[in-house]
């Protein structure tokens, strides 16, 4: 193989190694009215990792959530050593319920973490750095709602 060959297959395999890492998956929402720059969950690998390990969350960035259905969910924090704000909205981008989410112990066993629940069906659920909730006024909060609704497609796992 010459070397131009082998340039374009390891920049290729880069390339690759990006988007399978979720490095691009960053879109713009609108949560309440602000935007954020909000990194996107629609696998249950994605979901499972979250904002694991990290030490600080830009307040215009976060993490969106994306499910195949709308249904009760519940969220916990493992290895998160920041508090969050997290916002649940339903199928229709209507805001659900929101709570904040604060750091555990990495001591604490799973099943003994505290798990913050939707108060009702959710499909999307977006976590923003704490405080942001306190930042929106009350007429946000009210007329709540995440736009645009992200796309359900074969890419998003039940």
């Amino acid at each position: 193989m010459d070397k131009k060959s082998t340039l374009t297959l390891i920049a290729l395999l880069a390339l690759t190694s990006c988007f399978s890492l979720g490095i691009f998956a960053n879109a713009n929402y609108k949560v309440c009215g602000q935007g954020f720059d909000l990194e996107v969950a629609k696998t249950n690998a994605d979901r499972s990792k979250g904002l694991m390990f990290r030490k600080s969350l830009d307040p215009k960035k976060g993490m969106i959530f994306i499910f195949k259905d709308e249904k009760p969910l519940s969220f916990w924090m493992k290895n998160v050593p920041i508090p969050l704000d997290i916002l649940f909205f339903d199928a229709k981008g209507a805001l659900v319920s929101t709570q904040t989410m604060e750091p555990a112990s990495p001591l604490v066993k799973d099943y003994f973490l505290p798990q913050y629940k939707s108060e009702g069906p959710a499909q999307f659920v977006v976590e923003l750095a704490e405080g942001s909730i306190a930042k929106f006024s009350k007429k946000e909060i009210e007329s709540c709602r995440l736009k645009p609704l992200p796309k359900i497609d074969e890419t998003v796992e039940p």
